[in-house]
């Protein structure tokens, strides 16, 4: 079973402009030559986000990010794996002026019928992993603000410094409406 989760009187904007709601165009499989393509358009939403929030996004500002299409995003402890964002090091970082790689799965986006909406909230998180090393400079990866299970939450409540921290993040959402769904 799981938890479907729905905005209750919300309005939706895009950072970019036009319909959330719109299915996102993503390229055809045939336009993939091989496992990436560049993608001129999720570059277009991520220097609009960054442009948004330049405090927030500093690190992406003053440096350079590839965007690509990835072919297929497979999956990660059992769940589908909507995008990446990579330290670039290596033969990229060596060829490249980029210190990032950000990568979201056309397939996943095209299977799951995502929406304007939600590729921008994609784009929006892979940027969010962008830091710089305070004492270096270096390029650096930032983790996620929590990890979780819903069942620990009922169980032990927001038992540790994480799951406090995220929890002022929720409390401050719109109402939501649950659902159960048996998937």
């Amino acid at each position: 079973m799981s938890v479907n989760l729905k905005l209750v009187d919300t309005e939706r904007h895009l950072i970019t402009g036009g319909n959330p709601e719109e299915r996102y165009p993503v390229p055809p499989k045939d336009e993939i030559d091989g496992d990436f393509a560049e993608a001129q358009d999720l570059q277009e939403i991520a220097r609009a986000i960054v442009a948004s929030d330049l405090a927030k996004f500093a690190a992406a500002e003053r440096r350079e990010i590839v965007y690509l299409w990835k072919a297929k995003g497979g999956q990660s402890s059992g769940k589908l794996r909507l995008g990446q964002c990579q330290k670039a090091s290596g033969l990229v970082a060596h060829f490249s002026e980029a210190a990032w790689v950000i990568w979201i799965a056309a397939d996943h986006v095209r299977d799951l019928g995502l929406t304007r909406w939600e590729v921008e909230a994609a784009v929006y998180h892979e940027l969010l992993h962008i830091s710089e090393d305070v004492e270096t400079c270096k390029p650096a990866i930032n983790p996620h603000d929590a990890e979780m299970f819903a069942a620990e939450i009922e169980q032990y409540g927001l038992w540790k410094s994480d799951l406090r921290f995220v929890a002022k993040s929720f409390s401050q959402l719109p109402l939501w409406d649950v659902e159960e769904a048996s998937n």
